[in-house]
This record gives structure tokens, sequence and C-alpha cells, in this order.
């Protein structure tokens, strides 16, 4: 009775012991830390243009931006007749996947 109950509990801490992970990690290597959205409308027609401001990490780590001469942020830009279309074609010109959790800035057109 006691085998079966230590043999059991083997079975268990192994499997929790395998069984944990990172599953639904992000390398920030692989995201585009998006800080600034504009969203507007383009004159006489049914269209939007939407720019993403994303951060180049690379020259903003101490002062490597200032001594290579790197841009801190890039800037991608796409027209379409939905915003979320536009927003789409934006993130396809992107190297790295777009993440929008510390976007400081919002910019609508008048219109």
């Amino acid at each position: 009775m006691k085998a079966g109950w230590m043999m059991r509990s083997f079975i268990c801490i192994c499997c929790l012991m395998l069984l944990t992970s990172c599953w639904n990690s992000r390398e920030l290597n692989n995201l585009g830390i998006v800080t600034g959205i504009g969203v507007d409308k383009v004159p006489n027609k049914e269209e939007y243009h939407v720019t993403f401001q994303i951060v180049n990490p690379s020259s903003t780590a101490t002062s490597a931006g200032a001594s290579t001469g790197q841009p801190t942020v890039t800037i991608y830009s796409s027209t379409d007749r939905t915003i979320f279309g536009a927003f789409r074609k934006t993130s396809k010109k992107a190297a790295r996947q777009m993440f929008f959790a510390h976007t400081q800035l919002l910019v609508l057109g008048e219109s």
C-alpha cells in the first residue's frame, strides 16, 4: 500500500516538474514596443492613414544612440479603407511583433 502511494507521488512530482514552463512568454528581442499611434482620415477619399512610432531599443540602451547616430524611434505608416486594415498593413511592414501595452500617445485627426 505504501509503495503504490509513493510511486503515484513520484509520478505526480515528475509531471509537475516537466509541465512547468513559460508557454505565453514574449522575448523582448521579438517585440516592437509602440509608444505612439496616429490615425487620420485621408482627404477626399474613404481611407485612413495610420502611423506607429516604435522604440529602437539598440539606440536607447545607455547612451549608445548618441554615439552611433541611430534614431531612437522608427516610424511605420500605411493607408487602407478601414482603420483595422491599416493596422494590419503596418504590422506586416514592421520587422517585429508590435506590442501596444506601452503606448503613451494616441493622436486622432480632426476629421
